[in-house]
């Protein structure tokens, strides 16, 4: 299903892209609401980004819930930093918002009362850099590796993964103090 665009203010800046990717079938529409922010980051470096790789084939990129009085961008940082191993991860720009609704069955920790979920997630994401600094251990379930960014979209699995991909490539298309802050130089450890 192609992204939708839309608008919304945002504690950030209500100038920031927003894209609405609704997966949801007719019969999802009917399902309890289960609604959360998120918060995660394009790792960029010399024009290699940050991606998570779980089993054999499920690429992702790092992020993850909002926690009760964190903010979209220290949320961002430490889901990355988790996820990843990365320490000294810091934000170069807000990206934009991506709000995804899908349907979700099973045993998930937020679905205890119901087997099937409705879900609409705020993910707000941050294009981010690295310091040289050596890399801690990332979370067990993912293992981080460094891909071209601007061939990520072929690995990843999400549409709603995908539309931050893009807004970072125009980014850096578009912005020259934006390549030259992430241009070239070694990757972390």
């Amino acid at each position: 299903m192609q992204p939708g665009r839309w608008r919304r203010r945002s504690s950030l800046s209500s100038a920031l892209p927003c894209t609405l990717i609704d997966e949801l079938t007719d019969a999802q529409r009917d399902w309890p609401l289960h609604e959360y922010r998120a918060a995660g980051g394009l790792v960029v470096v010399g024009g290699q980004v940050t991606l998570l790789r779980r089993g054999v084939a499920e690429y992702r990129l790092p992020k993850g819930h909002v926690e009760p009085g964190e903010t979209d961008a220290d949320a961002a940082v430490r889901e990355v930093s988790e996820e990843t191993g990365l320490r000294g991860v810091r934000i170069v720009r807000p990206l934009g918002i991506v709000e995804n609704r899908f349907g979700l069955t099973g045993n998930y920790s937020f679905t205890d009362t119901y087997a099937r979920v409705r879900v609409i997630r705020h993910a707000t994401w941050f294009l981010m850099t690295v310091a040289d600094t050596p890399s801690g251990e990332p979370e067990a379930q993912w293992q981080p590796f460094w891909w071209p960014l601007d061939r990520a979209s072929e690995l990843l699995i999400y549409e709603a993964e995908r539309v931050p991909i893009r807004w970072a490539i125009e980014a850096l298309r578009t912005d020259a103090s934006l390549r030259a802050a992430l241009g070239p130089r070694s990757l972390p450890a």
